[in-house]
């Protein structure tokens, strides 16, 4: 509003001067100038042609300098062609709230003639702005007892648009239960309310979930919503009940602090928390809590101060008793307290008078005592003695005054002072006493006459004495005091008779009343006093002296002066005519020494000299004076003549000046929504401090359907209202009443005041919470982390307070599952303490229960489903499997069983089996997860005689596991191989002459097999050499083959044709040399190499004797064979160079046994060598390591 009004401050002062200038330059103002925009106008939109409007041309813009005057500058004016355009962002709603219109003011300066402008902007609403609602979700109980037709307000949309653009209308989401309504506040503003549409069953569905829309009436239309969730509730239950309405107690006032006054008890039919009731005081104020203490669980009234009969006769408390569910009931304490004699009464003296003449008659008031006791009864009732005996007496004039009196004659002469003591005493047991002394000094009067020293005296004078010669002295005595004492001489004539008296001394003429001088005239004729003087010639004459007390009282003006005076007059207001109830004139009241006489007690009359009236001197509150007695008497006295007191009362009349009020005029009352019709709630009473009719008289309830009023009469009188429940409450259909109660009294007119009363319906525990659902389930794979929430149950109860406080735990569980999670007992999260192991449960099955505050369950099963993750790998168990298997085993024999096994499940739990593809073995699926090695083609031991088979199992997760077992699989031989010499033939040179078993030469056969079918013999075929049979020129042995002698068979050298070549005889000759030479040598190592072979029962040393190096001559089979050998002879070319080697050639031509086995080189030299060409011979070279059996 700041920027609209323009700035404030020094600046505004400013503008004052500046505004009073141009009055003087602009005598007439122009009219104002008006726009209307849009708000949200961009920057630089035009508003106007502001300098037309003006009146002002283009061509002169530039020395007029027009210019904006406001303190937030919204718009600008253009130079140019006196455009006002749009300078700053304009939101109404920013600027001027939910107002219906919205106006921008500000000023205009223009100079040379400098003059001012008034511009209105009225800013128009544009919808900018959809409804919104403060939240997202309404959560709203409704007791499935609901009325049809009941309504429940909803939260409303606030739309910060006006007019059109506000908010409009609410929708509701179809629903057969619920319809909604709009309503309208005095503002204008629309709010929704739910209406129960048909009768809702909690247990077919106990939470409804509806769309909330707002919508606005803006083109086009913006809305928003929001999620209603009505809830379904139960109800009831039981209230505590007090066993008694009210509870009386009589104490004495003396009691001790902390003594026991009594016990409340109320008892509630609910069990648990629900019947665990609390006492505490209700309607009760801070002086009742001070003297009282209340046990809040035991209901023990003991007292909290020390109680005061005097101050306080009586106590009525309120106590309310609460259960756990915060039902209430309530009731009263009525504490009535004994007085105990424990003030001694009070004494005072109201009018005083220290001094009393001696000549007082019998009955003189010398003071008036005031007494008083605090307590009642007989503690309180005073009696007056003096103590001592005394010529006064203590006279009762009313309940508590009395008079202090003369009761016999005073003589100043013999007892000058009195000192007197009085006592005023209760008639208390044991009795209390107070004193008071009082001192009374005597004052003289003329009671004695001055006496002679003698009665007469005789004086002898002689004659012709000159004038003023003494002839005489005498001399009388006066006992009394003073002026009364002193005496004066006269010499009085005989015949001198005196009716009346003059005192000469002080010229004083006493006036007297007419009534009085009638009186005095009376008393006159039969008083009379003689005093004798010496008479001429010695006789003497009586003179006649009166002494008259001129102090008279009637015994008519003795009795009570009575008026009223309503209260709260004005000031000097007519009382009563106080002269003429005394018997006086008005001018005799300052004579007599009249006036008011009030002690303790501020002056709240006056006397009226001129008038003699009894008027008020100040304001008269009666309720300040005399609280709430009936009768309220303001009690004094006149004093006259000051000793003479007459009573005067003056009683107040009340006006009706004071309403009624309540202590709080606003009232709290919690009734359970289960209480019965016609139970009764005791509510704060108002206070009156009228009294008779102008006090409380009624009170009155407004108007509704389930509560009345009833008022009762307490012991003292007053009245005490309660309300009366006249039908069940229902806490769902509405859970509060708002009552108003009236207070009235009885005055003309009537004043009265009110009271509002929420009645609070609480809830009891009649809903056990419900579960959202009957069965929660959930699917977790069992890899989820430790902590983590797998779901959530929830209970709704749709009671209040702790009746609501939903708490949650398992039922009936094993150790295992209480390991494994943990229930929130708050939240209800269910969540892992420990690792899952799908393969160990793949699910598990659990019982919550839910229980409120007091103790009602309700329960629901969780099932916990435990997904499979791949986290095993496959196990492989070998059932059965053969250490060894024959090399002859036909394709298909089985050589292994065993099992596979994945803890997994599903694709997880899919294994397959496999094995290396270059092995002759195949897998094969047998029943269930048992698979079978077999054979899958012919073995053969010499190619491979042990088998390594690496099983892999591998499963269908992802990633896929697998896992490794190895299996050694010997193969066993057969004799399915024959012995085989390494070469087919040998050439062998011998010399000739050779001795008769000589060895020869040397050979060896192999055989792939091993053990017993690996063992070679060795025997000779039948052949003949020229004619003979072989084995008649060598021999060998069968199980080496060495040859003994060949000079029989070896044809003579010399039959031989001579080489031509002498190297080659000279090489011949150096073979043979070497040959001898080392004889010994090879027989030995040939000799080692036989036992080595023998020993290791492994004859593939000789496989280095290989059938290739020299071309078979073709087998001969011997006519005498062993069954079960292969014999086949070969054609040996041996030379014999004496070394520990063979040297053999292989040779592409077959040899003729009639062909010489030396060939003659052209060298001469002589070497074991093939006619074949250099190109296709090949050396072995056999040494003493064990040849490779592959080769």
């Amino acid at each position: 509003m700041g920027d609209r009004l323009g700035q404030k401050g020094p600046a505004g002062r400013r503008r004052m001067p500046f505004l009073f200038l141009l009055s003087l330059f602009c005598p007439v103002l122009p009219e104002q100038v008006r726009y209307t925009i849009p708000e949200e106008l961009a920057m630089g939109s035009l508003v106007g042609n502001l300098a037309k409007d003006l009146g002002i041309g283009i061509q002169d813009l530039p020395t007029r300098n027009l210019r904006i005057s406001a303190q937030k500058k919204f718009f600008t004016v253009s130079t140019e062609n006196g455009d006002l355009l749009v300078s700053d962002r304009i939101d109404r709603e920013q600027i001027c709230g939910k107002k219906s219109t919205c106006v921008l003011e500000f000023e205009m300066v223009a100079e040379k003639p400098l003059n001012f402008f008034h511009i209105n902007v009225v800013i128009q609403d544009v919808n900018d702005n959809p409804p919104t609602f403060s939240q997202n979700i309404t959560e709203l109980e409704i007791s499935e007892l609901a009325l049809t037709g009941a309504t429940f307000s909803l939260e409303s949309a606030q739309d910060l648009d006006v007019g059109i653009n506000s908010l409009q209308q609410y929708y509701l989401s179809p629903n057969p239960h619920f319809s909604l309504i709009q309503k309208e506040n005095p503002d204008g503003s629309r709010y929704p309310e739910l209406v129960v549409k048909t009768p809702l069953d909690r247990e077919e569905q106990s939470c409804h979930h509806l769309v909330l829309t707002a919508v606005d009436g803006g083109d086009p239309a913006r809305s928003c919503t929001t999620q209603v969730r009505v809830v379904v509730a139960d109800a009831n239950d039981n209230p505590p009940v007090f066993t008694q309405d009210v509870y009386r107690a009589t104490v004495q006032e003396n009691l001790p602090m902390g003594s026991s006054v009594l016990c409340v008890m109320a008892t509630d039919l609910d069990e648990g928390v629900n019947a665990e009731i609390t006492y505490a005081f209700i309607n009760t104020g801070n002086v009742v809590r001070q003297l009282f203490k209340l046990d809040s669980k035991t209901g023990e009234l003991t007292t909290g101060g020390e109680l005061d009969f005097e101050e306080r006769e009586s106590y009525t408390i309120g106590v309310e008793a609460k259960d756990g569910g915060r039902h209430t009931a309530h009731c009263k304490i009525q504490i009535d307290i004994l007085d105990e004699n424990d003030n001694a009464p009070e004494v005072t003296l109201d009018s005083e008078s220290k001094h009393i003449q001696e000549d007082a008659e019998l009955g003189t008031v010398l003071s008036l005592i005031k007494t008083r006791d605090l307590d009642s009864g007989f503690n309180g009732e005073v009696f007056c003695q003096l103590k001592g005996k005394f010529p006064f007496k203590i006279v009762q004039d009313t309940q508590n005054t009395y008079k202090l009196v003369t009761d016999g004659a005073l003589d100043r002469e013999q007892t000058p002072e009195y000192n007197i003591t009085i006592t005023v005493t209760d008639r208390g047991n044991p009795p209390l006493s107070s004193n008071i002394s009082v001192t009374l000094n005597i004052i003289d009067v003329n009671d004695n006459a001055p006496v002679f020293q003698q009665p007469f005296y005789l004086v002898h004078i002689a004659e012709n004495n000159p004038p003023g010669t003494s002839i005489a002295q005498v001399s009388a005595f006066d006992p009394d005091l003073g002026p009364n004492g002193r005496v004066s001489y006269f010499i009085v004539a005989s015949d001198l008779y005196c009716a009346s008296f003059t005192n000469t001394k002080d010229s004083t003429l006493t006036h007297w009343h007419p009534e009085a001088q009638q009186e005095i005239a009376q008393r006159l004729n039969k008083i009379g006093t003689t005093m004798a003087a010496p008479q001429r010639g010695g006789e003497y004459r009586r003179f006649i002296l009166l002494s008259i007390l001129l102090g008279t009282q009637r015994e008519a003006w003795a009795g009570h002066i009575l008026y009223s005076v309503p209260e709260e007059t004005d000031k000097g207001s007519f009382v009563g005519n106080i002269a003429k109830d005394l018997g006086l004139e008005p001018g005799e009241l300052e004579e007599r020494g009249v006036r008011i006489v009030s002690r303790g007690r501020t002056q709240l009359f006056a006397l009226n000299p001129r008038s003699g009236s009894l008027v008020t001197a100040d304001r008269i509150d009666r309720e300040e004076l005399c609280a709430q007695s009936a009768r309220c008497l303001v009690n004094f006295n006149i004093l006259m003549d000051k000793m003479n007191l007459h009573p005067v009362e003056v009683e107040i009349i009340d006006v009706n000046d004071n309403a009624p009020r309540f202590l709080t005029e606003e009232m709290t009352v919690k009734i359970t929504e289960n209480t019965a019709p016609g139970v009764r709630f005791p509510l704060n009473e108002a206070r009156d401090p009228d009294v008779g009719t102008n006090s409380l008289q009624s009170y009155q309830l407004n108007p509704n359907h389930h509560f009345s009023l009833v008022v009762q009469t307490g012991d003292d009188g007053g009245k005490y209202p309660e309300l009366v429940l006249e039908r069940v409450l229902d806490r769902e259909e509405e859970a509060v009443h708002h009552l108003l109660l009236t207070a009235s009294d009885g005055g003309d007119p009537p004043r009265s005041q009110t009271a509002h009363i929420q009645v609070t319906v609480v809830d009891v525990n009649d809903h056990a919470p419900v579960f959202s659902l009957p069965q929660y389930q959930a699917t977790v794979p069992e890899n989820v982390p430790v902590g983590t929430r797998l779901l959530m149950v929830h209970a709704v109860d749709l009671d209040e307070g702790v009746n609501g406080e939903v708490t949650y735990s398992f039922r009936k569980i094993t150790q295992k599952i209480l390991q494994i999670f943990q229930l929130n007992p708050h939240t209800g999260e269910l969540s892992t303490l420990e690792g899952l192991d799908y393969e160990e449960s793949s699910y598990y099955e659990m019982e919550v229960q839910a229980q409120d505050g007091p103790g009602s369950i309700t329960r629901a099963k969780v099932m916990i489903t435990i997904l499979d993750v791949n986290d095993n790998a496959p196990e492989v168990t070998v059932t059965s499997v053969s250490n060894s298997v024959p090399e002859d085993t036909p394709p298909g024999t089985v050589v292994a069983l065993f099992y596979l096994q994945d803890r997994d499940s599903g694709k997880n739990g899919e294994v397959t089996c496999t094995i290396s593809e270059n092995l002759p073995f195949k897998l094969e699926r047998s029943i269930d997860n048992y698979y079978r090695l077999m054979t899958a083609k012919n073995l053969d031991r010499e190619k491979c005689s042990v088998y390594n088979i690496t099983l892999i199992a591998t499963d269908g997760g992802t990633p896929p596991l697998s896992s490794e077992t190895h299996i050694s699989m010997n193969v066993a031989d057969t004799n399915d191989n024959p012995p085989a010499f390494p070469q087919s033939s040998y050439s062998v040179y011998i010399p000739e002459n050779n001795p008769r078993g000589a060895s020869i030469f040397s050979v060896t056969a192999s055989d792939p097999d091993s053990q017993e079918n690996a063992r070679v013999t060795y025997s000779l075929s039948e052949d003949t050499l020229q004619g003979a049979s072989l084995s008649s020129y060598v021999s060998i042995n069968s199980d080496t083959v060495f040859a003994d002698s060949l000079q029989e068979v070896l044809p003579d050298v010399s039959d031989r044709p001579t080489l031509s070549d002498p190297q080659a005889e000279l090489q011949f000759y150096l073979v043979v040399a070497l040959a001898l030479i080392s004889v010994l040598f090879l027989l030995a190592v040939t000799l080692a190499i036989a036992l080595h072979l023998r020993r290791s029962s492994s004859l593939t040393t000789w496989g280095c004797f290989q059938p290739g190096l020299c071309v078979k001559s073709g087998p001969v089979v011997p006519p005498t064979y062993s069954e079960g050998t292969l014999p086949y002879s070969y054609n040996l070319c041996v030379a014999h160079t004496g070394k520990t080697e063979f040297n053999f050639l292989k040779c592409n031509e077959q040899l003729s046994s009639e062909q010489d086995i030396l060939c003659e080189d052209s060298s001469g030299a002589l070497f074991p060598l093939c006619k074949s060409s250099e190109s296709t011979s090949h050396l072995a070279q056999i040494s003493e390591r064990p040849a490779d059996p592959t080769n």
